[in-house]
């Protein structure tokens, strides 16, 4: 589907949605500084702290637990203090790392955009003769009942 490096505009192509991961596919990951960082205020290395930081990671990324929440258990779990404004540091060191966007992709979701539409819109009309066929078939039903009552 693919051709010369940009999707191929094909009419038998029909693309309800697209479903992206943010971390490491529609960014970079973050640099082994980033995580050194990160690990040097929680005074651990970078691999201890990123199976810290991935513990609880997902509930977070969901929202199932809040933002202080989250830093929270992190701080608890590494054995360290810390006072509300470097926690606001880590956390907007957490964001910057995470927001090198990575322009091949966002590229690939603009050169998409369009066929997911087009999907949509064939899944919406599909749908509408469905919703006439299914119509007509109950008129019938009722037409048919209407016969067999008449000449009972």
């Amino acid at each position: 589907m693919e051709v010369g490096g940009r999707m191929e505009r094909s009419n038998s192509l029909k693309i309800k949605a697209v479903i992206l991961d943010y971390g490491e596919v529609l960014c970079y990951p973050p640099t082994a500084e980033e995580w050194g960082r990160m690990a040097g205020v929680f005074n651990v290395d970078a691999r201890e702290f990123r199976q810290l930081w991935g513990r609880n990671r997902l509930a977070y990324d969901r929202g199932d637990i809040s933002y202080e929440a989250y830093w929270s258990k992190l701080v608890e779990e590494a054995r360290v203090k810390m006072d509300p404004q470097q926690l606001q540091q880590v956390g907007r060191w957490d964001l910057e790392m995470w927001g090198h966007v990575n322009p091949t992709m966002v590229e690939w979701v603009e050169q998409i955009r369009p066929l997911v539409k087009q999907g949509r819109e064939f899944k919406d009309a599909i749908a509408e003769v469905f919703a006439a066929n299914a119509q007509l078939l109950a008129l019938w039903r009722q037409q048919s009942t209407k016969k067999r009552h008449k000449k009972a």
